[in-house]
């Protein structure tokens, strides 16, 4: 979303900037001005400004939610080095729920485009908080209402001008990384970007796939006759006892499902990301499976405490380096929302990469040419970052090509990913991103409809991971169809279940082709599968040299 326009004029000093400057000066404060390049993220304007991180003052706006229809701002003042303890806030003001302002509302009640915002407010439904952490400083920094424009200001001086509150509002970075229900990860206005990614040599591989995706009679041979096929074989079985053995662990049950359905979850509506695949069988029409979550919260019903499969998927599209138009899902349901189905991913995937280090660490690094990131993520304390889509969205400002809008509704585009991996943590969670870009099935992520509960867990080649709450009942089935523009027809029973069973469940899906990619620390999805059915013939052939 662009700045307004008026908030934008560097050379106006009549606004926030001026009413500053001008206050400083009345009261004879200690300050200094400092031009130097337009910039708003906290760290690369310290830079800029020549001071540590711990000096920057992040201003962040903070939505309190006091009753179900009453809220109040407040302008969170930590230091650059520090996250906004959002929960410890919310305590503060003994609100329902907190979380960061939109930014529209934030620019306004602030004065000031996100990542120039001062740590004074003179709006009058704008509290200022400042963390004492900061004032320990002797001078702050803070852009002043201006990108190219910032302010160093005696931390005396600062108190006895804006008085704001002083209250602890800040975290460590560590302690947001090891308890992510205080307070989640967050970057918001003047922004800290950290970035925890551990990097390693590579070695060249010694294995590599053989390219047999080929109509040429005799190209199967390649693969058979492949060490890279052999090791890929090996750790599919891996994966599938790994998968049983943590299932069970969690009280999950293994469940048979039809390999043709007529709900699927990829529909002609909003959100919507594929296309589905129509055959005949038996002379009925149907639909080969793009996900089996419809039949796993079927069968919840059954196995209230969780159910799981790995069955083929089929979507229409062109397979390319990160699709499959076949692949096996990797999917489970359970009760709950979204935090337990967060820690049960994260508990899956640090399971499968520990054993796949275990049993067969040496052919994968003849084959990856490093182990390490297998290293990383089975031995991970505590709980992946997480981020919410809009605070996702802040930290690309400024980075072309990585938010798709399209107008009603925007999502992340590869590139957008792969940034945010860089800028955060190699494994990473992205929740609560707009409704209208997921499908309909999500249940919604806030009161006003506009977010979905949903979380999306990023690591090699961006988005391995996409899971979500399910709505409870078919109240809430019924308005997100209405949404997302699908006939109700194609989901009655869906509904119906809903209407007759309410139950909270969770539930995700994650392609195995996709994590062998980042096992194998490869760039290409389709010398993934074992018998592959790229580039095959649209028709018929008279020969048929494929298996």
């Amino acid at each position: 979303m662009a700045p307004p326009s008026e908030l934008l004029d560097l050379n106006d000093d009549t606004g926030v900037c001026g009413r500053i400057l001008e206050l400083l000066e009345t009261e004879g404060a200690r300050f200094r001005l400092l031009h130097h390049a337009p910039e708003g993220r906290t760290d690369v304007a310290s830079r800029l400004r020549g001071h540590p991180l711990n000096q920057a003052a992040k201003c962040i706006v903070v939505r309190v939610k006091i009753t179900k229809r009453s809220s109040r701002y407040v302008l969170a003042v930590v230091p650059g080095d520090r996250l906004v303890d959002l929960e410890g806030i919310r305590r503060l003001y003994e609100g329902k729920d907190v979380s960061f302002a939109q930014r529209d509302t934030a620019e306004e009640l602030a004065g000031a485009v996100c990542g120039s915002i001062t740590p004074f407010s003179f709006h009058p439904d704008l509290e200022a908080v400042v963390d004492p952490e900061l004032l320990r400083q002797e001078e702050i920094f803070f852009n002043a209402a201006r990108l190219d424009l910032s302010v160093a200001l005696n931390s005396e001086d600062y108190l006895s001008i804006a008085r704001p509150r002083i209250a602890a509002v800040a975290l460590n970075a560590t302690d947001a990384f090891t308890d992510h229900r205080r307070s989640p990860l967050n970057w918001s206005g003047n922004m800290t970007i950290l970035d925890t990614t551990t990097t390693s040599s590579v070695k060249p591989a010694a294995v590599r796939p053989p390219n047999a995706w080929g109509n040429e009679p005799g190209e199967f041979l390649k693969a058979l006759n492949s060490p890279w096929y052999k090791l890929v074989a090996d750790l599919q079985d891996l994966i599938h006892r790994t998968t049983a053995e943590y299932a069970t662990s969690r009280g999950l049950k293994a469940l048979y499902l039809p390999l043709t359905v007529r709900t699927i979850t990829c529909p002609t509506g909003l959100g919507s990301d594929s296309e589905p695949v129509p055959v005949t069988v038996n002379g009925v029409d149907t639909y080969l499976p793009d996900s089996n979550q419809f039949m796993l919260e079927y069968g919840m019903r059954l196995a209230p405490g969780g159910c799981y499969n790995i069955m083929p998927s089929f979507r229409g599209e062109e397979p390319d380096t990160t699709h499959l138009n076949q692949y096996s899902h990797s999917e489970a349901e359970i009760p709950g929302g979204i935090d337990e189905l967060i820690d049960y991913v994260e508990g899956y995937v640090k399971a499968l990469a520990g054993a796949a280090l275990e049993a067969y660490g040496d052919r994968i690094a003849a084959a990856a040419g490093d182990t390490s990131h297998l290293s990383r993520m089975a031995e991970y304390k505590g709980h992946f970052p997480r981020i919410t889509f809009e605070e996702a969205v802040s930290l690309l400002q400024g980075e072309e090509g990585c938010v798709r809008d399209e107008g009603t509704w925007r999502t992340l585009t590869r590139r957008g990913e792969h940034k945010l991996m860089e800028m955060v943590n190699e494994f990473m969670w992205v929740t609560h991103f707009d409704h209208l870009s997921v499908p309909f099935y999500q249940a919604f992520g806030d009161e006003e409809q506009r977010t979905a509960a949903n979380a999306d867990l990023f690591f090699g080649m961006g988005e391995v991971v996409g899971s979500g709450e399910r709505h409870a009942d078919a109240e809430q089935i019924r308005k997100a169809l209405v949404m997302h523009q699908v006939p109700e027809r194609d989901y009655a029973w869906y509904a119906e279940m809903k209407q007759e069973m309410p139950m909270q469940t969770s539930g995700f899906g994650m392609g195995l082709e996709r994590f062998l990619m980042w096992v194998l620390n490869h760039d290409d999805i389709r010398d993934i599968p074992l018998v592959s059915r790229v580039g095959e013939d649209k028709k018929w052939p008279e020969s048929v040299h494929r298996p």
